[in-house]
C-alpha cells in the first residue's frame, strides 16, 4: 500500500514538459544576456578616462608652456583682433531701452537633419562704450534671416573694433538660484580639445557644445559656447572660457560653466584633433552642404552638398578666417547634425558593431554603469527626439573688446543665462 502511495506522489511531482521548455528558454536568455552584458562592458573599458592625478596648471606655468611648445600660435592665445562680421548684431552696454533679444533656437526635424541648418543672423548694431577709443571702426549692413524664412534689412551703424577696456568694467551677474538642472534634464558637455598629435599635455577647449537632453519634452538641444567669452574661472584670474580646460581639465571647466552660466554639467565627452579625425573616418565621413567661401578654404572643386573625410571635416569645423567664431560654432553643430542624420536610423546591432572602433577614440568622466544607465533609458526613445541648435552669446548680448592684450567676447551674462533657462528648462 505504501509503495503504491510513493509511486503516486512521484507522478504528482513530475515537472510538466511545457514548464521544462520555458525554464530552458529563460535560462538561455539569461546566459545570452549575461554574455552580451559582459561584451558591452568590456567594450566600455576601452574608453579613455581623465587622469585622476591630473594637476591644475598655474597661470604662469601655462604661459611658459604655450611659449615653449612647438607650433605655438599667438592667435590661439589671444593676441589678435576680433573683427565683427557684417551680419553680427552686437550689444551696446550703454544703450538705453535695448531691443528684446530674439529667440535664436533652431528646431531640426529628425527627418531632415542632413540638410543645411543656417543659424539666425541679424544686422550689426553697436556703439562706443564710455571712455573707450574710437579711432578705428568698420561698418556694414546685412539682412536678418532665420530658419522660418522671415527677413528684414537695415543700414548698420559703425562698429568700433579696437575697444580697450579694463576688467572692472565687466559686470558678472549670473542670476541667483537658477542652476540649470533637474530630474528630467541631462547636460553633457562635448569638448573638442585643441591638441595636435605631437602634443602630450592638455590643451585649450577649441569647441564646447552643451548637449542637453530633456526626457520629458523629448528634445536634444545643442548649445555652442563661443570659446573667447570672458568669464570668471574659479581659483584663477578672469580669462577666456576655453582657458579653463587648459588650467584644470573637465572639473574646472564644469565649475566655470556653473559659475558663469548656471549650468550643472552631468558628464563630459572629449576628443582631440587626431581622435576627431579618426572618429569621422571610422564613421565613414559626413555629407554636408558648404558655401563657395568654405569650398575655397577647403580646396574643394565645388560647393553644395559634399562628402568630407575626417581631415576635411576637422578643417571645416575650424574655419574662422572667412567670418567669425559665431559662424564657426554653427559649422561645428552642423557636423553633429550630419552625424545624427546618418546614424539615427541604424539598428542597435549596427551601432554595437561600431563601438569597438569608436570608444577608444573618446575620453569621458562617465562610469561604465552610468553609460549603460543612460543608454538603457534613452535609446528606446531616441528616434522620437527633436534636435534644437543654438549658441551663446545670443544676438545683441555681446561685443568685442581687448583686455590685458587679449581680444575677447564680452557678454551680458544675465541675458544669456535667462536665454538658457527659457530654452533648456521651460
Amino acid at each position: 500500500m505504501s509503495e503504491q502511495n510513493n509511486s503516486e506522489n512521484k507522478k504528482k511531482r513530475k515537472i510538466p514538459l511545457a514548464l521544462k521548455i520555458i525554464l530552458i528558454v529563460v535560462l538561455c536568455l539569461v546566459l545570452i544576456g549575461a554574455a552580451l552584458f559582459g561584451y558591452v562592458y568590456s567594450l566600455l573599458n576601452k574608453i579613455n578616462r581623465p587622469d585622476p592625478n591630473e594637476v591644475y596648471l598655474t597661470e604662469e606655468e601655462l604661459l611658459l608652456i604655450e611659449q615653449e611648445e612647438e607650433g605655438y600660435d599667438p592667435e590661439e592665445t589671444g593676441f589678435f583682433e576680433i573683427i565683427p562680421d557684417e551680419d553680427e548684431e552686437l550689444w551696446d552696454p550703454n544703450e538705453e531701452n535695448a531691443e528684446t533679444v530674439p529667440s535664436e533656437t533652431e528646431i531640426t526635424d529628425p527627418e531632415k537633419t542632413g540638410e543645411s541648418n543656417t543659424e539666425q543672423s541679424t544686422e550689426t548694431a553697436s556703439s562706443q562704450p564710455s571712455g573707450s577709443p574710437s579711432d578705428d571702426s568698420s561698418s556694414g549692413s546685412s539682412s536678418n534671416s532665420s530658419s522660418s524664412g522671415t527677413s528684414s534689412s537695415s543700414s548698420a551703424p559703425k562698429v568700433d573694433t579696437s575697444r580697450v577696456i579694463s576688467p572692472d568694467q565687466i559686470k558678472f551677474n549670473p542670476l541667483d538660484n537658477a542652476t540649470i538642472t533637474g530630474k528630467n534634464l541631462i547636460n553633457i558637455l562635448l569638448i573638442g580639445q585643441d591638441r595636435r598629435q605631437y602634443e602630450s599635455t592638455r590643451q585649450r577647449s577649441d569647441s564646447m557644445i552643451l548637449a542637453t537632453v530633456n526626457k520629458e519634452k523629448k528634445t536634444v538641444t545643442l548649445t555652442s559656447f563661443v570659446r573667447d567669452i570672458y568669464v570668471q574661472i574659479p581659483g584663477y584670474q578672469n580669462n577666456r572660457l576655453n582657458a579653463a580646460f587648459r588650467f584644470g581639465g573637465m572639473k574646472l571647466l564644469d565649475q566655470t560653466f556653473e559659475k558663469n552660466f548656471g549650468v550643472k554639467i552631468d558628464a563630459n565627452v572629449c576628443v582631440d584633433f587626431g581622435q576627431f579625425t579618426s572618429l569621422i573616418d571610422k564613421l565613414g565621413g559626413i555629407d554636408i552642404e558648404i558655401t563657395d567661401a568654405e569650398a575655397k578654404v577647403l580646396s574643394l572643386p565645388s560647393s553644395g552638398m559634399v562628402h568630407l573625410n575626417g581631415s576635411k571635416t576637422l578643417s571645416y569645423a575650424r574655419i574662422r578666417k572667412i567670418d567669425s567664431d559665431i559662424k564657426r560654432s554653427e559649422r561645428q553643430r552642423k557636423v553633429l547634425l550630419a552625424l545624427y542624420s546618418k546614424y539615427k536610423d541604424k539598428s542597435a546591432t549596427e551601432l554595437l558593431a561600431m563601438l569597438d572602433d569608436i570608444l577608444p577614440l573618446i575620453t569621458t568622466d562617465l562610469s561604465n554603469w552610468e553609460i549603460l544607465s543612460y543608454a538603457t533609458e534613452l535609446l528606446p526613445m531616441s528616434k522620437e527626439f527633436t534636435v534644437i541648435t543654438q549658441r551663446v552669446p545670443i544676438n545683441k548680448s555681446y561685443y568685442y573688446a581687448t583686455i590685458d592684450g587679449r581680444a575677447l567676447t564680452i557678454i551680458d551674462f544675465e541675458k544669456n543665462q535667462q536665454f538658457l533657462i527659457d530654452t533648456l528648462l521651460d
